[in-house]
């Protein structure tokens, strides 16, 4: 019923998931290809890159940067919710400017 649309949804053991790891700039230039393969390709995909909250922005924000530059179409999603590190790595990071450079 929903084929023709661009999200529609069909169980299939060949699809795939491309998952990066922990190299952040590797993972956000995976990120980027799909995001741009509707213009490249003429193959609209739905991308979504994870990075932990604060330090994971800083270390790809260049290439998000780019990625706008090249007019991605996907989702960033910060890790680390109203904050900038996770418990036990001390206050002076516990700042929540993640949401002020996401914002």
């Amino acid at each position: 019923q929903d084929a023709s649309q661009l999200s529609w949804y069909r169980e299939d053991t060949t699809g795939q998931i491309l998952q990066e790891g922990i190299s952040e700039a590797g993972g956000v230039s995976l990120w980027t290809a799909a995001a741009t393969s509707y213009s490249v390709h003429h193959l609209p995909m739905i991308p979504m890159f994870i990075y932990y909250s604060m330090f994971g922005f800083q270390r790809v924000g260049d290439f998000i940067w780019a990625a706008a530059d090249s007019r991605a179409r996907g989702f960033l999603l910060g890790a680390t919710s109203g904050r900038t590190t996770l418990n036990g790595e001390g206050l002076q990071h516990a700042d929540g400017t993640s949401l002020l450079m996401a914002a």
